[in-house]
């Protein structure tokens, strides 16, 4: 699946190994992917993650306090992808194939990981003070969508989210 990725999107994901390493964590999650997005500075992700205003040590300081204290998961071997990670990777491909693009970049990644609105990547963002809604609208943009594609992308994950909730009505 790496090949299936630009040069920046595979230095994220690098960068994210490096920081599951470096923190001896025994995966590599969503946390550290956008630890990975934010710390390569040619993709379209960090870019954007930085106008944000999301900033790498508050990122790092709430990783090791809510995710997972640095060394309780202490990794023998390379650490593995969560599936939670290795669904975003999937994602992400998937969008760059459904806008004609042969590899996914570092904007295609952050877009697949706000789209998994429970993951702990997203909820760090969400924790950080991030409009996650504004910050998928902005990606949406870097990535060419106008805003009546952006509207139709807001309407078709509220619809998934609300079908995965169950009904909206109760039972009567």
């Amino acid at each position: 699946m790496q090949e299936k990725f630009t040069r920046q999107a595979k230095a994220a994901l690098k960068l994210a190994e490096s920081a599951a390493r470096s923190w001896k964590h025994s995966y590599i999650g969503t946390e550290h992917i956008l630890v990975g997005l934010l710390d390569e500075q040619e993709g379209t992700a960090g870019k954007i993650l930085e106008e944000f205003g999301v900033d790498r040590e508050k990122l790092e300081s709430l990783i090791t306090k809510l995710i997972a204290p640095s060394g309780v998961l202490v990794a023998e071997k390379s650490a593995g992808y969560s599936p939670r990670a290795q669904k975003v990777r999937e994602q992400a491909v998937k969008e760059a194939e459904k806008q004609n693009e042969d590899l996914a970049g570092t904007e295609h990644l952050l877009l697949a990981m706000l789209r998994e609105t429970d993951c702990v990547g997203t909820r760090l963002l969400y924790t950080m003070g991030v409009n996650i809604q504004k910050l998928y609208a902005s990606v949406l943009g870097a990535m060419g969508y106008d805003n009546e594609s952006i509207q139709e992308e807001f309407q078709a994950a509220r619809a998934m989210q609300q079908g995965q909730k169950g009904s909206v009505t109760p039972a009567l």
